[in-house]
């Protein structure tokens, strides 16, 4: 007898043939396994050895090292697919990262299943996607220390000095980085960040600065010995040479030149200021310094900080000076900027312009040197001074030459530049003689006295004398020793007579009585 399923089993088995047949046609395995899922909740299995789909979990087992621990760990776990479809890379261009279903666009997790532990992760190696590649790493921020364990790399303790914040960043050296800021260097800020070893320091002057670190973050500016600030440049500039100039005008002095801000006063100075920077131009060092003006005609009484020029010629200066005054006068003037008509013609006085070699000028040089300015040369030398010898000379930045220099020992000279028993004494540069304790004849008289110092001696006795004061002589002490010897003998011999005629005294007596 041939048994047919009842009529709503057969529906229900329809039903599920027809969505098994369209989600093989579209390849959704999630919605496949959603139905086989719903199926199995509610009425049953149906079990069909022909038609049925057999939705199977696989089991894979695996070896997988980690090359930051050098350990090798058994992993199992379940993954689950649709089918058994495999996990494949991605070939979409803005997905390179990402793991799909083969031949789907949904995506998988090779990592599905896998338990890495405590501060660890599943890192999956979208090259393959494949569950045998991924592998355990430690989970951010952790990295792994010496012992293979998980760690915070900024700690606690943090490794980064100075209070400053630490970033689990890696980089080049190290696993975490240290946010130093603009006042700490190192890749612990554990230094001090010297700005004035950057190239250009905020409000330093430009040139020949002279910067000082004072702490973190502070530090000062200013110019270096010898050099001034030029405030409309913002820039160390070395003063040279000084001008002192005494300008006689061919017009009527008035009291309105020695009032500040009257326009004669104003017009002068300018007529004066616009023929200097016209005759020296970058040699001028502005501005023009103005002591007064005299009467009679007109006089103009100023100094002129100057750079002398390369070529180091304090007369140099001077004399352009001369033949630029003289041309103004002679209307031979080379430019239009000579000296304005209301002053009248210029004529230097006698020893009208005095020069002063600045080059030298609060210039501090080492111990043991002085300052030289260097022939035809804006520059200057720190010299070895008398009683130094030269080791060696460094040339600065600025084109000054600094000398090395060793101090002479004059009192290693031979012979000695002190005379008789005085004592030499060495001092920076030079020498000294002082006295010596034995200039008072300390010694007695038989002793020879040698100085230590400038304030102790020591006597050396002759060989023939002995004693602390070198007063007896060894001659005496022989005698006197073979004296008492010579004593001695005698008193022994004597004793030994008299000993002898007892003797034989004693002897004769008891011949005697024998008889």
């Amino acid at each position: 007898m041939i048994l047919f399923p009842s009529t709503p089993l057969l529906i229900h088995i329809l039903a599920v043939l027809c969505l098994s047949y369209r989600l093989v046609l579209s390849e959704d395995a999630d919605l496949f396994d959603e139905v086989v899922a719903n199926d199995e909740a509610g009425e049953g299995s149906v079990t069909n050895s022909t038609d049925s789909t057999t939705m199977e979990s696989s089991t894979t087992e695996y070896s997988t090292t980690e090359s930051d621990l050098n350990t090798t760990e058994s992993i199992s776990w379940t993954s689950s697919t649709a089918g058994n479809l495999p996990c494949v890379p991605s070939t979409k261009k803005d997905a390179p990262s990402m793991c799909v279903l083969e031949g789907t666009e949904d995506q998988c997790d090779p990592c599905e299943g896998r338990d890495c532990g405590v501060d660890k992760k599943c890192v999956v190696d979208y090259s393959t996607c494949k569950a045998s590649d991924t592998h355990c790493d430690c989970t951010d921020p952790l990295t792994y220390n010496k012992d293979g364990v998980c760690t915070n790399p900024c700690g606690p303790p943090s490794p980064c000095k100075n209070d400053r914040p630490c970033q689990s960043k890696p980089t080049e050296k190290l696993k975490y980085h240290c946010e130093c800021g603009s006042d700490y260097d190192g890749d612990d800020c554990g230094t001090v960040h010297d700005y004035c070893k950057d190239e250009h320091p905020a409000d330093c002057p430009l040139g020949a600065r002279d910067c000082k670190l004072l702490g973190v973050g502070k530090y000062s500016c200013g110019c270096v010995d010898g050099y001034i600030l030029d405030n409309s440049t913002f820039t160390c500039i070395k003063v040279t040479q000084r001008l002192s100039v005494n300008l006689k005008f061919n017009t009527l002095y008035k009291e309105a030149y020695n009032i500040e801000g009257n326009p004669d006063r104003v017009m002068a100075i300018n007529s004066i200021d616009a023929a200097m920077a016209d005759l020296y131009g970058d040699l001028l060092i502005p501005p023009v310094s103005y002591s007064n003006f005299t009467e009679g005609s007109l006089i103009a009484h100023y100094n002129m900080n100057m750079r002398m020029g390369k070529n180091g010629d304090p007369e140099k200066n001077v004399n352009d000076l001369m033949i630029y005054v003289t041309n103004c006068a002679t209307n031979n003037a080379p430019t239009k900027k000579c000296f304005d008509a209301e002053l009248g013609k210029p004529f230097l006085l006698e020893n009208g312009a005095v020069s002063e070699d600045l080059r030298c000028d609060d210039v501090y040089c080492p111990v043991g040197t002085h300052c030289e300015p260097i022939q035809k040369s804006e520059n200057i030398r720190c010299s070895c001074d008398e009683g130094f010898t030269l080791n060696r000379t460094v040339v600065e930045d600025t084109g000054r030459q600094i000398d090395i220099c060793d101090d002479i020992n004059e009192c290693e000279l031979d012979p000695s530049p002190c005379k008789g028993t005085e004592l030499c004494n060495n001092t920076p540069g030079s020498f000294e003689c002082l006295g010596s304790p034995c200039d008072k004849n300390p010694c007695p008289g038989n002793a020879e006295c040698k100085a230590v110092d400038q304030y102790a001696y020591e006597c050396h006795c002759s060989w023939i004398y002995v004693a602390s004061d070198c007063g007896t002589p060894w001659m005496l002490i022989l005698v006197i020793v073979s004296s008492v010897l010579l004593a001695l003998l005698i008193l022994a011999i004597i004793g030994l007579i008299i000993l002898f005629s007892r003797s034989k005294s004693g002897s004769s007596v008891l011949e005697a009585t024998s008889f």
